[in-house]
């Protein structure tokens, strides 16, 4: 079968069906799912690179994720033989949108003046009011946020946010329009519900362009983990045109440099003995990216920590997880501090066997008397 034609039959998985069968989600495969969906959106508007990334995330959330595992495995065999697929046709897109629904109209069908005891005009005045308001807040802040960074703004990133102000500005005179209509008419709310739609999506997709714009801001102040916060609720939009474009460079740098920036402050405040809060800088990095380069180093000091918080039972399984999935790590660290882990759950027995292994398979150790302590120990009690 053709890729697109797979492609094309990908489902996104529905958790109020899942639900509806009495399959208990925990909130981890909840969110597992989450992220497996969003890649799915993600693969249908042609973005490999980042489905990959959230594929990758949904696997590391729940390791038996078995569509996420046959969807990877699919999109790594695109990767290697053809290039990737080029972005839809914007109208074509858009004929696939689900239409918006506005719950102006209850099932009575009282409409919602009805239900304020409010003129419908007064309602109408009142909410252009509260929509002006907020494009006024969006053209102040994008304009503060040009007079701060003055000379240091990079041309481009200019060029950008005047484009994005041209169009906040379009959108204020959209909505001025607007308000040149109603004057004089008498119409009910229900009669302008279309036109009010269209501009409060169009409000919503210029605040998640400003998003965008101030994580690529962050990420070159070198502000990496300000710029990944944002861009982990920007997941489920999926930009067009230029804006992917900015999207994919902007998440790709800012989630591989937030993970070592995290990684670092963890291993710091760990030195420190603050190990509370160097377990939150450390099970960071994971949820930053999950393909880290240097994961191992990570769940190592990770087991460390949850040992130190005299929490051996996740330290032991931490400890399992590294030595099940990077192979290449010294096997008698593992093997040591997870018979440190067993004694201070009481669990001897497979304490001694952790011990032992050492001694027996690595006899050139520099743990070897680090083992031997702990036997002696072991066996004095």
């Amino acid at each position: 079968m053709q890729y697109d034609e797979i492609v094309k039959d990908i489902k996104k998985i529905d958790t109020k069906k899942l639900q509806a069968n009495n399959t208990t989600l925990s909130g981890t495969m909840r969110r597992s799912i989450e992220m497996y969906n969003s890649a799915v959106s993600n693969i249908h508007y042609g973005n490999i690179d980042i489905a990959i990334i959230k594929l990758k995330k949904a696997q590391s959330l729940h390791p038996g994720f078995k569509e996420a595992t046959m969807l990877l495995e699919i999109l790594y065999g695109k990767k290697k033989h053809v290039e990737h697929d080029k972005i839809k046709e914007t109208n074509e897109k858009i004929a696939k949108r689900e239409p918006v629904l506005h719950p102006i109209i209850n099932g009575k069908g009282k409409t919602l003046p009805d239900r304020l005891h409010i003129k419908p005009r007064t309602l109408m005045k009142l909410i252009i009011t509260i929509i002006m308001i907020v494009v006024i807040i969006v053209m102040i802040f994008i304009t503060s946020k040009l007079v701060n960074r003055g000379d240091e703004t990079i041309n481009p990133d200019i060029a950008t946010v005047n484009q994005l102000t041209i169009t906040v500005n379009q959108l204020s005179n959209q909505i001025d329009d607007l308000t040149t209509q109603l004057e004089g008419k008498n119409e009910i709310i229900n009669e302008n519900t279309t036109q009010l739609v269209v501009l409060e999506s169009q409000l919503e997709t210029i605040n998640q362009l400003l998003d965008l714009y101030m994580a690529k801001s962050y990420y070159s102040d070198g502000k990496y983990t300000q710029a990944a916060e944002i861009l982990m609720n920007l997941e489920e939009v999926v930009f067009e045109d230029e804006h992917l474009g900015v999207y994919n460079q902007v998440y790709l740098g800012a989630m591989t440099e937030s993970a070592k920036s995290v990684y670092m402050i963890g291993v710091n405040l760990f030195q420190q003995q603050d190990y509370q809060r160097a377990l939150e800088n450390l099970l960071q990095v994971k949820i930053y990216d999950s393909n880290f380069s240097e994961m191992d180093s990570v769940l190592i000091q990770i087991g460390k920590t949850y040992y130190e918080l005299d929490r051996p039972s996740e330290a032991v399984d931490t400890y399992k997880e590294l030595d099940l999935n990077y192979p290449e790590y010294p096997k008698d660290s593992i093997l040591y501090n997870t018979g440190k882990a067993y004694m201070k759950l009481n669990n001897y027995e497979q304490a001694l066997i952790m011990f032992n292994l050492i001694l027996k398979d690595y006899p050139d150790s520099s743990l070897i008397g680090y083992a031997k302590d702990k036997i002696k120990v072991i066996e004095n009690k």
